[in-house]
């Protein structure tokens, strides 16, 4: 067979899995997952400062 030529044997196109950082609110706000876990991170590591700096 040549190349370019197709064998009836398709290759299926897998479909990408869905993220886990979409958040509904930030998602209706336009905001993309990759956005939405930078955020996450950054107010997770300025919770941790401000509750260690807060104990002392």
């Amino acid at each position: 067979m040549a190349r370019g030529e197709d064998d009836g044997k398709g290759r299926k196109r897998r479909r990408t899995p869905r993220s886990d950082w979409q958040f509904p609110v930030l998602t209706d706000m336009g905001m993309r997952p990759e956005r939405q876990r930078l955020l996450v991170i950054i107010s997770t590591v300025v919770a941790v400062i401000v509750a260690g700096g807060s104990g002392s």
